[in-house]
């Protein structure tokens, strides 16, 4: 489906996909455009759900790491509020939304290794995903869900939440910083308000057989950086434009600002300034 500043397209999607019944969604953060689901788009998404008796799997990836504007609620809030609004009751609402199920891990806001997540599902798919689950693997580490749990029930985890979001802030605003200062004229970030990764579009290169995130990417592994791979991966068909992913959700704003640099011989060797 078509992506842009405002998320996925859903007009698109529903006209490229007239008869699906299931769509998986990460509104809060977009991988890798790095756009959240606006606001208007969610409401049609939910109608386009409710009309259609579709399911709407949302992944909430890096809906912890916001840093501009107000937390937008998730779906499955935002479908039962929209049917109360109209009128129905607690739970008439819930009947009618029931069109969402709700996905989250702890990978990201904890450690990887964790490997915990959770799945809010309707009343509807209990026994089915219940059973799906015990199929997959039977169950996570029993003494880690309790760990987990003791760490959650104790008040930690929202306060860790908080360092956490105050660390990847800095490092947000240190690599917007840096790409302007080391990389102006060359790249233009792509809008984002949340996460651990921009985008950066290429100001300068044609489409050919080798395209210019393709070489770019390539010459930064040659010179020892770990990079995403290039954007014109992500698409099926031929992308729009040249362009690259840069994480930083793991790098100090020293490392940040070195690597930016590094970055700017990289792409004035390839041509690409």
């Amino acid at each position: 489906m078509p992506v842009d500043a405002n998320g996925l397209d859903v007009d698109a999607g529903i006209r490229l996909g007239p008869d699906a019944r299931v769509i998986c969604v990460s509104p809060s953060h977009q991988y890798p455009m790095g756009s959240t689901l606006s606001a208007s788009r969610r409401f049609a998404l939910l109608s386009w759900a409710e009309h259609a008796g579709a399911w709407i799997i949302e992944d909430d990836y890096d809906s912890s790491f916001r840093y501009r504007g107000r937390p937008l609620p998730a779906l499955q809030t935002l479908d039962a509020e929209r049917h109360r609004a109209n009128g129905a009751t607690t739970r008439q609402a819930a009947a009618r939304s029931d069109r969402v199920v709700y996905v989250g891990t702890f990978s990201k806001s904890m450690f990887p290794s964790l490997r915990l997540g959770y799945c809010v599902v309707p009343d509807a798919l209990v026994d089915a995903v219940v059973n799906a689950r015990a199929v997959a693997d039977r169950n996570s580490p029993l003494a880690d869900q309790a760990a987990l749990a003791a760490f959650i029930d104790g008040g930690h985890y929202d306060r860790h939440l908080r360092r956490v979001r105050a660390t990847c802030l800095e490092r947000y605003e240190a690599m917007r910083h840096h790409v302007a200062r080391s990389l102006d004229g060359a790249v233009v970030l792509a809008p984002s308000s949340a996460g651990t990764h921009m985008v950066a579009w290429l100001r300068r290169g044609a489409r050919d057989d080798s395209p210019l995130d393709v070489r770019v990417s390539a010459a930064a592994a040659e010179d020892g950086m770990v990079i995403f791979p290039p954007l014109s991966r992500y698409y099926l068909g031929p992308p729009p434009d040249n362009g690259i992913v840069l994480g930083y959700g793991g790098l100090t704003p020293p490392l940040i600002g070195a690597g930016v640099r590094r970055l700017a011989h990289i792409l004035e060797r390839v041509g690409a300034t």
